[in-house]
């Protein structure tokens, strides 16, 4: 980092500390702006099994000492949602390590897990009274992706990534597209698919007209970076969730679908060179004429490697190789020269495709366990949606459930190593699910709180 960033990253972690101290669910939302939007590479390196302290942890870590220093109640770890699904993964992730050519980048796999998964999820759950508090968290997130946005687009256009400015050696985009605070082009693209519908949701349900039209700006910002990401996966993602949307939304978000459809179909009418790029990129998902191998084959390649590998030993078929064994992975042998991605050059690749990574890396066991997992939460924010009666709640209910399939949409064609797209994820369904950990009614905020909550992240 240069000197900028460790001043950033001292700042971060002092103003989440004393927002926490003085009110911690406020203090929570700051901490999932912050989680979002900054980058990973913003860490402390470490040797060893000893995970590096990067400025996500180092904020999950003040989060958690607050929470213990305030003594606030306890976590009801039997009233969480999923609690014993969740330590069943975790157990068998753990398992993996003994099948591990690579026991000490495992380990830290499995830390990385419990922090960017679980940690923040029984955090959030845990700790907000209300689903006022869980919509300002959301909020929190809205705002947070938006700056990333910012950042992205103007690194679009002029191949200028102000993350540069914090971390020198942050991930570099490949053909013009923007990379933003993010890993990669694409995982950019995804996390601004997964923001739509809650933008969305935001916007429709805003009981105040000049909220409502912030809502919109935030919205058409993070549409344009998920444009500028190049990729046809999000795109694609971004159409999944906004027809999962349509179908569950309520009449006011439905109002805020039909503008947006139109404003894109004027543009891709009015705008030959969006509309080419898009058409190019859609097309090369299958081949044609044999030409070269699209990335729909290269990701079905992955499956039979995944097999393969599983499939050496009894242990490794139930538990897999080891979380981060497909950095080690030489799968070369499975591609022609010049096909599948950097394999040929690198002997391994990032694996595009986190469905069949987790299958290689952690077994028939542990990836049978995420899928119940991925499943469950979604059958239960569905089950909230159908049992909500105010329309705001329902809102938010479609739209955590848009963001959770994009999500495991993305599993299927990317993988997600940019932890920000995780800290999202489990936030919302935090906020999703908060009403089956508390006991009593949660009411969404009515007009005068939806300002006070905009008001409070917005200073």
């Amino acid at each position: 980092m240069t000197v900028l960033g460790f001043l950033v990253f001292f700042f971060v972690v002092c103003h989440v500390s004393y927002v926490l101290r003085k009110d911690y669910a406020k203090g929570l939302a700051w901490c999932m702006f912050y989680l979002v939007c900054l980058p990973h590479r913003m860490r402390i390196e470490t040797a060893g099994i000893i995970p590096e302290l990067t400025i996500h942890r180092a904020i999950i870590l003040m989060a958690l000492i607050m929470r213990v220093g305030q003594h606030l109640p306890p976590i009801l770890f039997k009233k969480i949602p999923f609690y014993p699904l969740i330590v069943a993964l975790l157990i068998s992730y753990g398992g993996s390590v003994f099948c591990s050519d690579f026991p000490g980048d495992s380990i830290k796999g499995w830390f990385a897990v419990i922090f960017e998964n679980v940690i923040i999820y029984f955090l959030l759950i845990a700790s907000l009274t209300s689903l006022e508090d869980g919509k300002r968290c959301v909020i929190a997130v809205g705002w947070g992706i938006a700056l990333a946005a910012a950042i992205a687009i103007p690194e679009y256009y002029m191949g200028i990534n102000l993350i540069t400015l914090l971390v020198p050696d942050h991930a570099v985009a490949v053909s013009g597209a923007a990379v933003g605070c993010y890993e990669h082009e694409i995982l950019n693209g995804y996390i601004m698919a997964m923001t739509v519908p809650l933008l969305m949701a935001l916007s429709g349900t805003a009981s105040v007209a000049g909220h409502r039209w912030m809502w919109r700006m935030l919205l058409l910002l993070v549409m344009a970076a998920c444009y500028c990401a190049q990729k046809r996966g999000p795109w694609l993602g971004g159409i999944l969730g906004a027809v999962t949307l349509a179908a569950l939304a309520t009449k006011e978000i439905r109002r805020e679908m039909l503008w947006l459809s139109a404003l894109v179909v004027v543009l891709m009418i009015t705008m030959p060179g969006v509309r080419e790029t898009v058409y190019d990129k859609l097309n090369s998902v299958f081949i044609h004429d044999g030409e070269q191998e699209a990335s729909a084959e290269y990701r079905r390649i992955l499956w039979r490697v995944a097999w393969d590998k599983i499939t050496e030993t009894p242990g490794r078929l139930l538990f897999g190789l080891g979380g981060m064994a497909t950095s080690h992975l030489d799968i070369s042998g499975y591609f022609d020269k010049g096909r599948g991605g950097q394999v040929m050059g690198q002997g391994f690749s990032s694996w595009d495709s986190q469905w069949a990574a987790n299958l290689v890396q952690f077994g028939l066991v542990g990836f049978g366990l995420e899928i119940a997992l991925r499943v469950a939460v979604l059958m239960a924010v569905f089950s909230r949606w159908r049992a909500a009666r105010h329309p705001d709640e329902k809102a938010l209910a479609a739209a955590v459930c848009c963001v959770v399939l994009v999500y495991m949409w993305a599993m299927l064609t990317v993988a997600i190593f940019s932890p920000q797209l995780k800290y999202m994820l489990w936030a919302v369904t935090a906020v999703g699910l908060l009403p089956l950990y508390r006991a009593e009614n949660i009411n969404m905020p009515d007009k005068a709180v939806d300002e006070e909550v905009v008001n409070d992240v917005q200073t």
